[in-house]
């Protein structure tokens, strides 16, 4: 593994494993979508993609794939079998949720500046927000789905 491209792959082989298995099959939909699209443009519209579209079809898809993948295996937290270190990770995901929310609102106003009105102090606390609320959702859900699959092993 020291000579891969692939470095910042964790150091668990199972992890290891599932997620460059992730990259193969993100791999393989990527070659399909773009196959699809190829054969579109030869045979349908010349104008249905530009190269925008195409650069991000194909940094989306597999980014989202393996994201996804990765969230819905349950590999995340291995070290979580009893409801009490289930509930203490809650908590902790709370607070790192709101702790990132927190550099969020501040990084947005050191790049943006103070906000003049309200309507800009909306806008970078509810950017911030929601990318909280998508952070503490994704990390729920790796974790609930963790500890199903932990307990089950159990």
């Amino acid at each position: 593994m020291k000579n891969s491209l692939l470095f910042f792959l964790p150091s668990d082989e199972y992890k290891r494993n599932k997620i460059k298995g992730f990259f193969s099959e993100a791999l393989l939909l990527v070659i399909i979508v773009n196959f699809f699209l190829l054969i579109s443009i030869q045979f349908y519209n010349k104008d249905f993609i530009n190269n925008e579209f195409f650069a991000f079809i194909n940094i989306a898809i597999p980014a989202g794939y393996i994201l996804i993948r990765y969230i819905l295996s349950g590999i995340e937290y291995t070290a979580i079998f009893t409801s009490s270190d289930y509930s203490k990770e809650n908590k902790r995901l709370v607070k790192n949720s709101f702790k990132f929310f927190v550099m969020f609102a501040l990084l947005t106003l050191i790049f943006k500046g103070i906000p003049t009105d309200l309507k800009e102090t909306t806008e970078i606390l509810g950017v911030a927000l929601i990318a909280a609320i998508i952070l503490m959702i994704i990390n729920w859900l790796s974790l609930k789905l963790s500890y199903k699959k932990n307990r089950n092993l159990g």
